[in-house]
């Protein structure tokens, strides 16, 4: 099962790509190398259009994890407020947006994206992990939640080594990777070698049969509990199937139709270059001299008897253009995708910018489903992230990162979230409600200015339009000078109060 889930992923990388998905954890050379398509044929990547298409769409969109309190007392909403600081620190410092269109687009191709959260160099990372890596037994993700997931990598030999010095030696002893079998992979200098992590979930509360291991060639290298009930990824997923833990991903669902639109292309092409060439038809009983047909203009030709005729045949039935633009269309309808979108056109007499706004909002709902399930992707990712800077401040006593303000970055702490225990949830709102071109910003500003709803300060502050960044923080001076002395304010409140605490503290 894993042999035909690598060659699976290799044919839909092929599909959007061009460019076959090589894997190491299957022993064979360059994973779908046939090439049955001639090299200048005509092409018609549709796969690739919707696909970069709805990435670009749902990615306008930065979903902003935020921490809820229910029924909080004012000490645990000023902790959730500081999460909601750290966690964007988090995400500023690990390029969380950039990786998370990189795992959408891989979910979109093969089905799945991954990303790993793991702790390196006492800091929370997270790293993209392809589907192709992550190994479940069938029968334990019968219904998508297996107990036990195994990761296979490549890893340079140096850097495990770097990770494990106590066990030196047998990294030393593992067999060196490549990433496949063919000579080509042997052109390298670099050392690498295969490791295998594993996980499996503990069965209960209080069982203790959790564990995690970490292996080479040369033997175990990691042998240690797991108490956690989730493995350290986060898994988007395009169309999730009915049972399994792998999912249906866009290049599979065109994949039929871009095979029908490659062949007509195709065969449109030998057509055209086979009948659709210029003929002249000449009686062999006529006097017709052949050089008399050149490129120059005005020529005479003089002949006897019939005179010659030009003929140029009809290379392709009208049936056969109109069967491919219906699959190209039928293509863009099955992802949700306008032609109009993807093409970066406007339908005939959209012209008002609140019609131009509903229209996206129409198309939006098509794939709205997807758009919760990334939404739901960065809330989980929130999750795991301050799971383990939590577990980093516990056994190191702190744990700091650095957050992008709008006077530049400052160092924020984590939280003592552990007091707020299971008190908080998390749910994510876009960054911005207002439309997201430039256009249409302004003028959903405008109209809210003519209505009052919002003022002159706040119109300049929501616009952010770079050519005006100066002129807004010239104007806004004042109030953002207000409100940096209140902040003030409440930090030195804050630093006497616990001064005070602790002096009144009975154990002083």
């Amino acid at each position: 099962c894993s042999s035909d889930l690598i060659k699976q992923a290799s044919i839909y990388s092929r599909i959007y790509s061009g460019k076959p998905l090589m894997n190491y954890a299957l022993n064979s050379k360059l994973l779908d190398t046939t090439n049955q398509l001639p090299l200048d044929r005509p092409t018609m990547n549709v796969t690739e259009s919707c696909i970069d298409t709805l990435n670009s769409r749902l990615t306008q969109s930065q979903p902003r994890p935020v921490f809820l309190t229910d029924n909080g007392d004012y000490r645990e909403r000023t902790l959730a407020k500081q999460l909601n600081t750290f966690i964007m620190g988090e995400f500023y410092k690990n390029k969380a947006y950039s990786l998370g269109a990189e795992i959408l687009r891989d979910c979109e191709v093969l089905g799945d994206g991954f990303v790993k959260i793991f702790e390196k160099n006492k800091r929370v990372t997270l790293e993209r992990v392809l589907e192709t890596e992550l190994f479940v037994d069938k029968n334990d993700a019968y219904y998508g939640s297996p107990r036990s997931i195994i990761q296979i990598k490549l890893v340079d030999r140096n850097v495990v080594a770097a990770m494990f010095p106590d066990f030196k030696k047998e990294i030393e002893k593992a067999v060196k990777a490549l990433v496949d079998s063919s000579s080509e992979s042997t052109e390298t200098i670099s050392d690498q070698i295969i490791l295998v992590e594993g996980w499996h979930i503990p069965s209960g509360p209080d069982v203790d049969d959790g564990c995690h291991m970490i292996a080479c060639s040369a033997g175990i290298i990691l042998d240690e509990k797991w108490e956690k009930d989730f493995f350290p990824f986060v898994k988007l997923q395009y169309k999730p199937n009915l049972v399994g833990y792998y999912s249906q991903g866009l290049a599979e669902l065109l994949m039929g139709t871009q095979i029908e639109i490659n062949k007509i292309l195709i065969t449109i092409s030998k057509s055209i270059n086979l009948i659709g060439v210029p003929r002249i038809f000449i009686d062999e009983m006529s006097k017709v001299l052949e050089t008399a047909f050149n490129n120059n203009i005005g020529t005479v030709v003089k002949f006897r008897g019939t005179p010659p005729i030009f003929n140029v045949a009809q290379c392709v039935p009208a049936e056969m253009y109109e069967h491919l633009q219906r699959l190209i269309g039928y293509a863009y309808q099955q992802s949700g995708i306008s032609a109009l979108s993807a093409s970066s056109t406007k339908p005939q007499g959209l012209n008002s910018g609140e019609a131009i706004r509903s229209f996206d909002d129409l198309q939006t709902d098509r794939f709205a489903a997807l758009a919760k399930r990334y939404e739901i992707f960065y809330i989980d990712l929130a999750y795991q992230m301050i799971d383990m800077a939590k577990d980093i401040a516990e056994r190191e006593g702190s744990y700091s990162t650095v957050y992008p303000g709008k006077d530049g970055t400052r160092e924020v702490d984590l939280p003592k979230a552990a007091i707020l225990k299971d008190s908080y949830v998390i749910q994510c709102y876009d960054e911005s409600s207002l439309p997201r071109d430039p256009a249409g910003r302004q003028a959903k500003l405008s109209e809210m200015l003519a209505s009052q709803e919002i003022t002159m300060q706040e119109f300049r502050r929501l616009s952010g339009f770079p050519d005006l960044e100066q002129s807004d923080k010239l104007a806004n001076a004042l109030e953002e000078r207000i409100l940096q002395i209140l902040d003030g304010i409440r930090s030195e409140e804050r630093r006497v109060g616990k001064e005070c605490r602790s002096r009144w503290s009975p154990y002083h």
